[in-house]
C-alpha cells in the first residue's frame, strides 16, 4: 500500500476470487476520491471484477507479522485498459473505486499496564463555514501579521461522544518545488474505550450535521473517520456520499441562521431533533434535506425537490398529530365506504347489459379511488399545519389558494409534474420567484417545526422585504405564470 517501500507487496481477494496484486492511491485530503488499481494476470477472464465487489487484503513485514488491514464492502469498477508494452508483454490495470475503504494498521509493542484505555481521532468533514474556529489577523506597522484562534465549538452529540470542531493543515511538495497547504475541517474526539461501536456509527453525527447545514444553506458531510486505540490505527473513507464542492464566494449574509446565533440554534433544534422517534424523524429528515443544496440543480427539479420536501414535512406532521388524520372517524368511514361501495356496484349491475367488460373496468377503477374521498385536501392539511405550528404565510405567494385563473404554487407543481413547459423568455423569471417563495415557505415551516422564532433568520418578513426583491413582486410574477 505504501509504495514507497519495495519490501511491502499488498494482494487483496476480490469476492471470491484469488489474491489479485493492488495498489491503494490515497487522497491528498480527505474529501477526495480514493484510487484503486488491480494488476490481474493478462490471460483472467473479466468474470473476478464486475461493475461491483468487495475485497480484503493485508501487508505482512519481512518476518511474516501482519502490519495492515485492508478492506472495503463496495468497490465500483471505474476503468479497465490494457497496456502491451512488447511482444507478450501486456500489462492489465481495473480502476476501482471503493466507498467505504477501511484501512487498520497495527501497532506491535509490548503490553504496559500504564498506557490509557482511551478512543482518540476525528470525524472528517466536508467545508463549513458555520463550524470553522474563528481566526483574528493583526497587521502590525512593521509589516508582521499574527493570526490568533478564537474557541473551538464544541458539541455533545446524542451517543454522549463530545466533540471539537477544528481545522488541521498538511503540507505536500509542490511539483514546482514549492510547498501547498491542505487544509481540512475536523471533529475531534477523546473518549473512553467503552464508546468502541458508538464512536464508529456515522448515523448520529450525520443527523447534527444535517442541522448545520440547514442553518448554513451550505451542505456539510462526515467523510470518514480515524481512530486510534491503543493497538491500532484505523482509517474510513467513506464515499456513500455526495462530497459537496467548496463554495466560492459564500458570505454570512447566505445562512439561513445569522452566525451570531448558531450556537443557540444548534442547542435548541438539536435537542428538539432527539425528542422525535423513528419513523417521524425519517420524515423531517427527508424534508430538511430537502430543503439543503440546490445549486446544481435545473430550474424544474429544484422546484419539485423543494415542493417534495414541503410534502413530507406535511407528512410529519400528520403523523405525529392525532388530530391530522382522515375526514371521517375510522368507524365512520368505515360504515360510508362500504355503502358507497355497495351503490357502485347496485350502478355496475344496471349497465351490465350493454358492456359487461367494459363497466367491470369502470367500477374497478372508481373502487380504487374511493379511499381518497376520506383524504383531506393538501390546502386544508396545510391550513392546519400552519395553525398546530403558528406558522404565518401571508405575506407569500400562496400554497394553494388562489383567485379565479391565478396560479398557486400547488398548481405550478402540478404543471411541471405534468410536462408542461414554462418559457423561458417569458416565463422564467416569474418561475424563479415563485422557487424562491416555495424555499421561504418551506424554510419557515422546519424552523417551526424544529422550535426556532422565524423573526431570528433570513427569512423574516422584516428580513425579505429589505434585501429581496422578487418578495414585493410575486403578485405580478403570478399574473405572468397564469397567463396560458
Amino acid at each position: 500500500m505504501r509504495t514507497e517501500d519495495p519490501g511491502y507487496k499488498l494482494y487483496v481477494k476480490v469476492d471470491d476470487a484469488k489474491d489479485v496484486p493492488c495498489e491503494v492511491f490515497l487522497p491528498a485530503k480527505s474529501t477526495d476520491n480514493v484510487v484503486l488499481h488491480f494488476y490481474p494476470e493478462p490471460n483472467t477472464p473479466p468474470s473476478p471484477f464486475p461493475w461491483r465487489f468487495s475485497i480484503c487484503g493485508e501487508i505482512r513485514s519481512f518476518d511474516g507479522v501482519i502490519q495492515t488491514l485492508l478492506e472495503a464492502k463496495t468497490v465500483y469498477r471505474r476503468q479497465e485498459k490494457t497496456r502491451h508494452w512488447a511482444h507478450n508483454v501486456v500489462q492489465r490495470t481495473v480502476v476501482g473505486e471503493p466507498i467505504d475503504l477501511k484501512i487498520t494498521d497495527f501497532i506491535h509493542r509490548e503490553p504496559s499496564a500504564n498506557r490509557e484505555n482511551r478512543l482518540r481521532g476525528c470525524y472528517w468533514i466536508s467545508p463549513c463555514q458555520m463550524l470553522l474556529r474563528p481566526k483574528f489577523i493583526t497587521r502590525s506597522y512593521t509589516g508582521a501579521i499574527t493570526v490568533s484562534s478564537g474557541k473551538p465549538k464544541r458539541v455533545l452529540l446524542a451517543n454522549g461522544i463530545k466533540v471539537r470542531f477544528d481545522q488541521r493543515f498538511r503540507h505536500r511538495d509542490d511539483p514546482n518545488g514549492g510547498m501547498v497547504a491542505l487544509e481540512e475541517q475536523v471533529a475531534e474526539f477523546d473518549v473512553d474505550a467503552s464508546f468502541d461501536k458508538r464512536v464508529e456509527d456515522l448515523a448520529v453525527i450525520d443527523d447534527f450535521l444535517m442541522l448545520v447545514s440547514f442553518a448554513a444553506r451550505q451542505r456539510c458531510v462526515c467523510a470518514g473517520w480515524r481512530i486510534a486505540r491503543d493497538d491500532r490505527v484505523t482509517t474510513l473513507y467513506r464515499r456513500d456520499v455526495t462530497i459537496p464542492a467548496v463554495k466560492q464566494g459564500y458570505s454570512f449574509d447566505d445562512a439561513l441562521v445569522d452566525f451570531a446565533h448558531t450556537k443557540e440554534f444548534i442547542k435548541q433544534t438539536y435537542r428538539r431533533y432527539l425528542r422525535i422517534d423513528e419513523p417521524e424523524r425519517g420524515l423531517l429528515r427527508r424534508a430538511i434535506h430537502g430543503a439543503i443544496g440546490q445549486e446544481k440543480h435545473t430550474l424544474e427539479s429544484s422546484w419539485l425537490t423543494l415542493f417534495s420536501a414541503l410534502e413530507s414535512a406535511l407528512r410529519f406532521y400528520q403523523t405525529v398529530s392525532p388530530s391530522s388524520g382522515g375526514v371521517l372517524k375510522p368507524a365512520d368511514w368505515k360504515s360510508l365506504s362500504s355503502r358507497l361501495d355497495a351503490c357502485v356496484s347496485d350502478f355496475a349491475e344496471s349497465r351490465k347489459k350493454k358492456s359487461k367488460v367494459l363497466w367491470k373496468s369502470r367500477i374497478d377503477q372508481m373502487r380504487k379511488n374511493l379511499g381518497s374521498l376520506n383524504r383531506p385536501p393538501l390546502s386544508s392539511a396545510f391550513d392546519q399545519m400552519c395553525k398546530h405550528y403558528r406558522i404565518d404565510l401571508n405575506d407569500l405567494w400562496p400554497i394553494s389558494r388562489g383567485g379565479k385563473g391565478q396560479s398557486s404554487l400547488y398548481g405550478i407543481r402540478n404543471k411541471l409534474v405534468h410536462g408542461q413547459v414554462f418559457p423561458y423568455a417569458q416565463q422564467g423569471v416569474a418561475l424563479i420567484g415563485a422557487r424562491e417563495h416555495l424555499r421561504w415557505t418551506l424554510e419557515r415551516v422546519l424552523l417551526s417545526i424544529l422550535g426556532w422564532p422565524v423573526e431570528q433568520s433570513r427569512v423574516s418578513p422584516r428580513f425579505l422585504a429589505a434585501r429581496m426583491a422578487c418578495y414585493k413582486d410575486w403578485q405580478a410574477d403570478r399574473d405572468i405564470l397564469s397567463k396560458e
